[in-house]
């Protein structure tokens, strides 16, 4: 498995730069959110790097990145008027869970 490109790992990287330019966004767009004092964008570009380590320790036998990549694209469902930003979402979390299963069943057969 080592090397595979998998293809929610194309959904995550996505994902997590969606955060980071909407973090960057509310930053220099202060009209855009003007109760935004700076924590949405800090708490975004955190979920992003989440997202990120998630995504390279999922790729590794244990399962720590498993559950960091979850945690990390929750949060696309608060932009459900986007469309396309939640079903990223599922789909590196379907993706996650899928690759996860199927890790368990290799491991099992040997």
């Amino acid at each position: 498995m080592k090397g595979r490109w998998i293809w929610w790992w194309v959904s995550g990287l996505l994902l997590a730069a969606f955060y980071v330019f909407v973090a960057i966004d509310n930053q220099t767009n202060p009209a855009a959110s003007p109760t935004d004092s700076g924590r949405d964008s800090i708490l975004l570009v955190a979920v992003a790097v989440l997202l990120l380590v998630g995504l390279a320790l999922a790729q590794r036998p244990h399962v720590a990145g498993i559950p960091m990549v979850i945690l990390g694209a929750l949060p696309a469902f608060a932009f459900y008027w986007t469309v396309l930003i939640p079903l990223l979402g599922i789909a590196v979390i379907g993706g996650v869970i899928f690759e996860a299963v199927d890790k368990l069943r290799r491991s099992s057969r040997t």
